[in-house]
């Protein structure tokens, strides 16, 4: 290929291999060490909860049973920090760890329970 050619490339792209090369570039590119270790922690959490309770229920609203994996947002279980890490929460261990549906955990955000269970009220999500 000819430098002009080239050249014309790299100024005029197409959509499609601009998505393609976004999409590469996050797929290859690297994690940071503590995400790794969260879902290291976060697979380990998640088996011993399962082993102990044979199913994955919301903590805050009850709903479940909830998926580990799943393409829909509804029924994924996910792990919440009771007391938030933003706050002081201690990260990695179990007694501040609970699970939760994706709806509670993205709505208490670094809320306490206290906080959350009032917001729930007042707003009358439950």
């Amino acid at each position: 290929m000819r430098y002009s050619n080239h050249n014309l490339l790299i100024k005029n792209p197409h959509p499609q291999s601009l998505a393609a090369l976004v999409m590469l570039t996050k797929k290859l590119a690297p994690r940071p060490y503590g995400y790794r270790v969260w879902l290291r922690y976060r697979k380990w959490y998640l088996r011993e909860h399962k082993r102990k309770h044979k199913a994955f229920y919301c903590y805050y609203c009850g709903k479940g049973p909830l998926k580990k994996q799943s393409d829909f947002e509804y029924d994924l279980a996910t792990l919440d920090h009771v007391h938030p890490t933003s706050k002081g929460g201690s990260k990695f261990l179990s007694a501040n760890i609970v699970v939760a549906c994706f709806a509670c955990n993205s709505r208490k955000t670094d809320k306490s329970v206290e906080e959350f269970k009032t917001y729930l009220k007042t707003d009358r999500i439950i």
